[in-house]
């Protein structure tokens, strides 16, 4: 046999510790990438074997950066509904009926609703440790889409950046991905002018007719036509 015949030895790649494994499991053909955390194993099935790795891939970057595993059951609907219990919410004595903590009630119930209607029919399902920029982004988007004012899309994502906040300082996140996704203020002109032109006759006339003549004792033909006219 040639030297060049020889078959080459298979090389296998070495997992480093920590890394875990992969295998296809039998009873039901998914993929399921295992890692050992804090003496704990962990599990991530896909039907594709490279989306079962990220999965775990993308669970290392979160323990990485400093987020619990317990902070995986969190979604957005859920900590926004925490938040609001826990930091928003009246609170009152017992006995004298003062407020003694959270919001006052029309500042409260602007936020409920604001959340409820605008926030979590959009993220509120989405795993909050894994909320991206990107889906922030296309939130904003559908809602402008869906005929939400700016003023309303700004709102919506100062609420949500200020509860974000409250959970990356406990940990639950890496980082607030809503922090610098303000909407700007999109403001349109009152008033639309035309082209300045030369008055027809009629339009002497009408304004004559339509103007005490005090006013248009000194009316020539040089006056300009630009006519507010209410936003389009």
């Amino acid at each position: 046999m040639a030297l060049s015949d020889t078959p080459r030895p298979r090389r296998t790649k070495v997992r480093k510790h920590g890394e875990g494994s992969i295998f296809r499991r039998a009873s039901d053909g998914l993929w399921v990438a295992t890692v050992v955390f804090e003496g704990k194993e962990h599990r991530f099935t896909s039907k594709l074997q490279n989306k079962a790795i990220a999965r775990r891939k993308e669970w290392l970057r979160l323990r990485q950066a400093g987020v619990r595993p317990s902070s995986d059951k969190w979604t957005v609907g859920e900590w926004l509904d925490h938040w609001l219990r826990e930091t928003c919410e009246p609170r009152y004595e017992s006995k004298t009926g003062e407020r003694t903590g959270g919001l006052e009630p029309t500042t409260y119930s602007s936020y409920e609703i604001l959340i409820r209607r605008h926030i979590k029919p959009y993220l509120g399902t989405k795993q909050l440790s894994a909320l991206t920029a990107e889906e922030v982004a296309e939130w904003q988007r559908r809602l402008g889409h869906d005929g939400r004012s700016p003023e309303t899309q700004r709102a919506a994502v100062v609420r949500l950046g200020t509860a974000l906040d409250l959970a990356e300082a406990r940990g639950h996140i890496a980082r607030n991905v809503a922090a610098a996704k303000l909407v700007r203020r999109r403001g349109s002109p009152r008033f639309a002018t035309c082209s300045p032109r030369r008055p027809t006759l009629s339009d002497s006339w009408w304004q004559l007719a339509t103007t005490p003549s005090r006013r248009w004792c000194g009316w020539h033909w040089g006056v300009g036509c630009a006519v507010p006219r209410s936003p389009a």
